[in-house]
């Protein structure tokens, strides 16, 4: 096979994405070059190479059909294997590799790629139900103490996992992303003594429907009660938050209920004079960051936003030092470092993309990290960004659109639905609105269903799969489970395993789970 060779310009290439690119082979190499004008065409060292060479020009349709013959929309042609695209081509979608595979082919060559769906599917499908159970709201029923804070929050109680379990009789595997609100239990008193109810009051308790008295607390025992249960339903649990989010986001490392020693196995403080986190005595309980207009249980704040320190405002001209202090996400730091110490979750799901916590994750030289190394502690991350892939420092990372959304300073986690098409498809929501119909329709419409765990381990064999072409032979370096598309003139003479499957369609030949194809 002839070396293919892929040259793109730094305009194309100004910022890194995690696409993952199809893997492929063709009997003729491949070029992908950006010209700025048509101008430049006569100047390009390309123009009269042997190649099959794409220049994308972004011109519209009128300009180069007066100039080129018109191959397919938006593809025009110089003259052979010479092609302008008037659309940006992309080797991670499918729809570039279909119209280089039906051009070569009609010029008497074969082209082959591996699709990104597994054999016997059309696409492929990470799914994740998310145990959450607050969110701050105007209209709150519930109390809850942040860092002598008393906020109104929404509140469910998430017991209710039959219908997961019932997905994973049928063959279908969900994951579980742990927010830690699962920890967060409600505590009743009903008809306290009337000489207590001026000490409780605004204090700990929060009045609820008549003689009702009622408190959020975070019991670490509950949350390993849920593990256990969980357990039953899947084999993956991704760890979002080891605390209660709004927690987290509202008060940064300062926990009333903080499990010293027993559910925590090391305790983790900042220690100012050396501007890092290390292992200490004790976690803090002094910061807050009020939001303009949030709901207190009696009240509302209605300053501009700003940081408190054990229940008073911090000087504005302190301001500016309290963002340097937490500005390089050490919150994450903090808590997904203990939640992975203490559960042994299978992945960690982290809010940020930013390249520092990345490198502080994984214990990188580059950061300044003394204790945070999760590489021998998940199987694989889950990261915002565009829907793509990658292996970093062993560790894979699956990508795609984040769920957040903020509420009064507060991260709000979004049911979030992405089609499969080419690449794979995401379907997480809460526990209360996840629709275990919805994924069986998925399923039964050829879309393969699985947890973000199967889903690593199905992307990290594609990303390390490759595909040659020698003469007439097509060879894969993994095969079971995979299949390729074929555009080729010559007939199949035969194929190894025997027993693989050929689907022969229009313009293309399908083949599935075939480590060697033989044509003739």
């Amino acid at each position: 096979m002839k070396k293919i060779i892929l040259i793109f310009t730094a305009l194309l290439l100004l910022s890194f994405n995690y696409a993952l690119q199809y893997k492929y082979a063709s009997s003729k190499p491949v070029e992908i070059v950006y010209i700025k004008n048509l101008r430049n065409l006569s100047y390009s060292p390309y123009i009269d190479d042997k190649a099959l060479t794409i220049f994308y020009i972004p011109l519209p349709d009128y300009v180069l059909e007066d100039w080129y013959k018109k191959v397919e929309d938006g593809v025009y042609e110089i003259k052979e294997n010479k092609l302008i695209f008037n659309f940006k081509p992309n080797l991670s979608e499918k729809k570039t590799l279909d119209i280089i595979g039906r051009y070569i082919k009609a010029h008497g060559g074969t082209f082959v790629y591996i699709d990104k769906a597994p054999a016997g599917y059309k696409g492929v499908l990470g799914t994740g139900v998310i145990l959450s159970g607050l969110e701050i709201s105007d209209n709150g029923d519930y109390g809850l103490d942040v860092a002598k804070r008393k906020l109104r929050v929404n509140y469910n109680e998430i017991d209710k996992i039959k219908a997961l379990k019932v997905s994973k009789a049928l063959g279908i595997n969900i994951s579980y992303i742990v927010t830690g609100d699962s920890g967060v239990k409600l505590v009743k008193e009903t008809f306290p003594n009337p000489s207590e109810i001026g000490e409780i009051i605004g204090v700990y308790w929060f009045p609820y429907r008549g003689d009702n008295y009622t408190h959020l607390q975070y019991k670490p025992d509950e949350l390993i009660n849920l593990i256990k249960k969980i357990y039953l339903a899947t084999d993956d649990i991704v760890g979002l938050s080891y605390y209660p989010i709004p927690h987290l986001d509202k008060a940064p490392y300062t926990f009333r209920n903080d499990p010293i020693g027993y559910y925590y196995p090391k305790v983790i403080h900042y220690n100012p004079s050396i501007k890092d986190w290390e292992e200490g005595l004790e976690s803090e309980n002094k910061y807050y960051h009020a939001v303009s207009d949030e709901p207190y249980w009696d009240e509302k704040y209605e300053e501009v936003s700003k940081w408190y320190y054990e229940g008073n405002p911090v000087p504005l001209v302190n301001e500016s030092k309290m963002w340097e202090r937490y500005k390089y996400f050490s919150d994450w730091y903090v808590k997904n470092y203990a939640y992975l110490l203490a559960i042994g979750c299978d992945a960690l799901y982290l809010e940020s993309s930013d390249k520092y916590l990345l490198n502080l994750i994984l214990g990188r030289a580059d950061s300044d990290s003394k204790i945070v190394n999760i590489k021998n502690l998940t199987s694989y991350l889950i990261v915002p960004g565009e829907r793509g892939f990658k292996i970093e420092d062993g560790v894979p990372i699956i990508t795609f659109p984040s769920l957040w959304n903020e509420s009064y300073g507060a991260t709000v986690i979004n049911d979030v639905y992405i089609k499969p098409d080419d690449d794979f498809g995401v379907y997480v929501a809460k526990l209360s609105s996840y629709n275990t119909m919805f994924i069986y329709k998925l399923k039964r419409e050829g879309i393969k269903v699985m947890s973000f765990k199967e889903l690593a381990n199905w992307l990290e064999r594609y990303y390390r799969n490759s595909v040659y072409l020698k003469n007439n032979t097509i060879e894969l370096k993994d095969y079971k489970g995979f299949k390729v598309v074929i555009y080729t003139n010559k007939k199949i003479k035969e194929v190894y395993p025997e027993n693989s499957t050929i689907i022969y369609l229009k313009d293309k030949i399908i083949v599935e789970n075939a480590k060697k194809i033989v044509l003739s």
